[in-house]
């Protein structure tokens, strides 16, 4: 185990750089999640701001095989970027920070404030051309470069302002070219993404750092139809609530 945090403070090991602990409403929170009440650490971006969320990171010992598991839900005001990518935490070896994402599906993009049809669970490995991973059926992208992965086994479909269980497990591959890397997720239980054949890079993992990047790009900044016609809804507050935080690895590659 590497790390394992109920969220009843900013736990041994993890580290808020940004201060993002101190925002009203925000930070360690009162909750009901399944897993380790009464706590929970709640990030928020409120109407009419661009900026907002947290980031908070953590270093730990190289491991070649690591598993990260979660409790986090969303608001059910929560829409999300246009673009329908969403980070819900980075984690990172020498060749990528592979993101687990939420990816929308959004209605009225570049015509009106948008709003959320539909979500799914899915990984983004970016990069800048170092691993090509279009050989994956679920992967769309750059050929090398950065491609999002959606689910290939099962939905991975998202329900807001509802606790969900998120899990991964990530393994570095042999070289950055030798297609045996491991990239697996699970949902409420349920494998929903598999791939044993990847290209995740041949370094270790040594990094998570949880953050939505809620950074003033134009894409968290408010809709305007002639200005910013791919902004967000300023009218609405996004939230997230991480009930449960786990960590564990090995340094070996498993069989």
């Amino acid at each position: 185990m590497i790390n394992d945090c109920a969220w009843n403070n900013l736990c041994s090991g993890w580290h808020d750089d940004y201060k993002t602990m101190s925002i009203p409403g925000g930070g360690i929170q009162p909750g009901n999640g399944p897993l380790s009440p009464p706590n929970s650490f709640k990030y928020i971006m409120f109407p009419n701001a661009s900026h907002g969320g947290t980031q908070l990171d953590i270093n730990f010992a190289p491991v070649r095989r690591v598993f990260v598991g979660l409790t986090i839900k969303n608001n059910a005001d929560f829409v999300g970027y246009a673009n329908g990518n969403n980070k819900i935490f980075l984690i990172r070896n020498d060749e990528t920070p592979s993101v687990l994402e939420l990816f929308t599906n959004l209605a009225d993009v570049g015509t009106a404030p948008p709003k959320w049809v539909s979500g799914r669970v899915g990984y983004n490995n970016q990069n800048s051309g170092v691993l090509n991973n279009c050989h994956l059926p679920s992967a769309s992208g750059d050929c090398p470069g950065g491609v999002n992965m959606y689910p290939n086994v099962a939905s991975g479909s998202w329900t807001r302002g509802v606790y969900h269980k998120v899990e991964m497990e990530l393994q570095s591959s042999t070289t950055n070219t030798s297609r045996d890397g491991i990239i697996r997720i699970w949902l409420d239980g349920t494998l929903i993404l598999s791939h044993s054949n990847a290209n995740t890079g041949q370094s270790p993992w040594s990094s998570i750092s949880i953050t939505p990047t809620w950074d003033g790009q134009g894409a968290a900044s408010c809709w305007n139809k002639s200005t910013n016609p791919y902004g967000r809804d300023c009218s609405k507050q996004w939230e997230w609530e991480i009930d449960h935080f786990y960590i564990s690895g090995s340094v070996a590659r498993g069989s």
